[in-house]
């Protein structure tokens, strides 16, 4: 069943229009919320992606000891800054060390921050949280089926795999390029969103990969709503499913999130007509 889902919705997401995927905002009309908390967060945190972040399962009182801990530890050490390896080492490491525990598939922000939770999205957003606040120059990476950050600095290129504790900080010229060639697309379509799964579906031998972009921390935001919705989706909860590619879509209307949203759309009809018979 899941096998035949995933088939139809490639096949989808070939014919979505590029210029209606980006303009998928408007096709937002009504988005229910988990709370209040996550209404509050999502119509007044636009241009905050740290807030953003944590409207993914909202909680009224989010833990923010870890991360002031974490943020503390680094401004002490970013006097040495121009150290450009040493110090991206360390907020690598520390990060792990006081936040990131457990990986966990399906994780949210909110996971990362009260309990130390993580996946690759999550984790991701911590990084480039920490990059961006001592001004490195970075990019969140977007492929078929995962998320990292990668850091150029001086002409240097930096890998931040967050779902690897120990060997996840790559500056070895030779490994960041075998590292990076094993996430470039197989063919001449970069950059289109043809498959629908993102850190939730592991990649099979032999698929093509197709998506490879840098993307904001607020579409990374999108996209953590967009793997919430994949898990709801398979877990038959499809309303609920629904609902986070509504917002996943406000946030990011990429041409999967959209295709997936218009899929879940039909099949929710289709069981509505079913049920009134």
């Amino acid at each position: 069943m899941l096998k035949r889902f995933l088939f139809i919705l490639s096949l989808l997401v070939l014919i979505v229009s590029p210029g209606r995927s980006q303009s998928g905002g408007g096709l937002v009309n009504y988005s229910p919320y988990e709370n209040e908390s996550e209404k509050a967060i999502f119509n007044q945190s636009s241009e905050n992606p740290f807030l953003l972040l944590q409207a993914v399962h909202a909680k009224k009182n989010t833990s923010l000891k870890g991360y002031n801990k974490l943020v503390e530890k680094l401004d002490k050490r970013a006097k040495n800054k121009d150290h450009t390896k040493w110090f991206l080492g360390e907020v690598f490491y520390q990060t792990h060390k006081v936040l990131l525990k457990e990986y966990k598939k399906h994780s949210v922000f909110n996971d990362l921050l009260n309990q130390g939770l993580y996946d690759c999205v999550s984790g991701s957003a911590i990084y480039a949280l920490m990059l961006e606040r001592y001004a490195f120059d970075y990019k969140i990476i977007e492929t078929d089926f995962h998320v990292f950050v990668l850091v150029n600095e001086n002409g240097e290129n930096f890998i931040f795999e967050s779902t690897e504790p120990r060997s996840g900080f790559i500056h070895d010229p030779g490994r960041v390029k075998e590292y990076l060639r094993a996430f470039l697309p197989s063919n001449s379509q970069s950059n289109n969103d043809r498959n629908p799964s993102l850190g939730s579906l592991a990649q099979q031998p032999g698929e093509a990969k197709t998506i490879f972009k840098a993307i904001s921390l607020t579409e990374l935001a999108g996209l953590q709503y967009y793997n919430d919705a994949i898990l709801h989706f398979n877990e038959n909860a499809l309303k609920t499913s629904l609902n986070q590619l509504a917002k996943a879509q406000k946030i990011y209307p990429s041409d999967r999130v959209v295709a997936l949203r218009e899929l879940l759309e039909q099949m929710d009809h289709e069981n509505q007509e079913l049920a009134s018979r």
